[in-house]
């Protein structure tokens, strides 16, 4: 049996409405999330706190590999800013991770909380 890359297994993490940590179908969305923001999966993997093998391994195998409960919420968040502050600014936030992570994931983490009090 295969261990999962950072993260759980499909069908360990996977609640009743096919729902990864409340990131819709997790399984494809980590690489359409990657390709949206035009980023490397070297610059996805330093926000969110893994080795670049495991975001190749949620993209080519995810049956076998989703995100641990942790970068799910990164990665629910980064999806919020999307729709909350655009494309450019979450790419921003990615592109700094590597030279500022806490930087990055403060920021990331203000405009996903000031999102949701809007909608609030």
């Amino acid at each position: 049996m295969k261990r999962p890359s950072s993260g759980s297994t499909a069908g360990e993490a996977r609640s009743q409405d096919g729902v990864l940590g409340g990131v819709v179908g997790m399984d494809t969305e980590v690489g359409r999330l990657r390709r949206r923001l035009q980023v490397s999966r070297k610059a996805l993997a330093c926000l969110v706190g893994v080795h670049v093998q495991s975001v190749v391994r949620w993209e080519t195998l995810p049956d076998q590999h989703q995100p641990g409960s942790i970068q799910a919420v990164v990665l629910r968040a980064l999806d919020r800013v999307i729709e909350g502050s655009g494309e450019s600014e979450a790419k921003s936030i990615v592109l700094t991770a590597a030279d500022d992570l806490p930087g990055a994931l403060s920021r990331l983490f203000h405009l996903d909380h000031a999102a949701h009090r809007e909608v609030a």
